[in-house]
This record gives structure tokens, C-alpha cells and sequence, in this order.
């Protein structure tokens, strides 16, 4: 294979991933792939909106950490041209397949995850954390506190 590009092997390879599964069987792939997002501030809440197009309800988890306070987006995209009748050869893969994890580092501040509300529609997800008021604030807590690592939170309604 001729390299004329920094990168361009790499890719070369990677588009004839489904190929070379065909021919040698399933290639374990340990990377997953980030969904682009936007995450927006408003007074009372942060709104954070994934786009997963191809994913549904079902495949998509939220679960968060408090310090610092994260959402964790996690889910899967099945590959269904596998599925199909017709061999294809592949020429362009630019859309990613299988499971994708996205940490969120949400703006500073409390937030009350226990209210998290989640929507999907056309492929877009959106989670709404709303903020915990400033007048009813957390109380300090010492240095001895355990905080729960990671809490799944909600399954997102289709």
C-alpha cells in the first residue's frame, strides 16, 4: 500500500475493516467512538444534546459522578450491513458502528441529578440536568466523604 499522506495507511486500513472481517472473521476492536454534542447553560439547567442518529432508546445509558460533576453517555450503534443479502465492497466508512462512550465534564456547579430528565428524538438525545437553587446549596462536607463513583440515572424515553 502507497503512502503518500501522514495518516492516509491508517485509514486505508480502516475502511477495509469490513473486508478483511469477511475474509479472516471478527476483528475485536477495543476503541469507542465519541458522538459529537453540545452542551448549553441556561439559569436553572444545563441542556446537553448527543447526536446518535441510528441508535435507539433502548441502546443508550446516562449514569453521572458527582466530583466533578460528569454525564457519562454510553450506548451502542449495531452494524446491520452485515446483516444484508448483498456483499458490498467498501470504498468510503466514515460512519462509526458499535458501542461509543461520551464523558460530558459538565460547568461548575451543584446540580441535582436525581431530576434529570432525557428525551430522543430523530436521533438526537438531549438531557436536561437541572441546577440545584444557590440559596438551598449543599452543606460543606469534609475531607472523609465517599462519593459514589458512577450512578446510572435514567434510560432516555424513545
Amino acid at each position: 500500500m502507497r503512502r503518500s499522506r501522514p495518516g492516509e495507511w491508517s485509514f486505508a486500513i480502516g475502511a477495509r475493516m469490513p473486508q478483511y472481517r469477511d475474509e479472516v472473521g471478527a476483528i475485536p476492536l477495543a476503541r469507542e467512538w465519541e458522538p459529537r454534542m453540545d452542551v448549553l447553560e441556561a439559569e436553572g439547567h444545563v441542556l446537553i444534546r448527543v447526536e446518535i442518529p441510528g441508535v435507539g432508546a433502548r441502546d443508550v445509558s446516562l449514569a453521572y459522578r458527582e466530583d466533578p460533576p460528569v454525564l457519562v453517555v454510553r450506548g451502542n450503534r449495531p452494524d446491520d450491513l452485515h446483516l444484508q443479502e448483498a456483499r458490498y465492497v467498501s470504498h468510503t466508512l466514515e460512519i462509526e458502528d458499535g458501542p461509543f462512550a461520551r464523558e460530558i465534564d459538565l460547568p461548575e456547579g451543584d446540580y441535582a441529578f436525581s431530576g434529570v430528565r432525557a428525551s430522543f428524538k430523530h436521533g438526537i438525545l438531549n438531557v436536561v440536568v437541572p441546577k440545584v437553587p444557590r440559596s438551598s446549596g449543599r452543606a460543606a462536607t469534609d475531607e472523609t466523604t465517599v462519593v459514589v463513583v458512577e450512578r446510572t440515572i435514567v434510560r432516555p424515553e424513545a
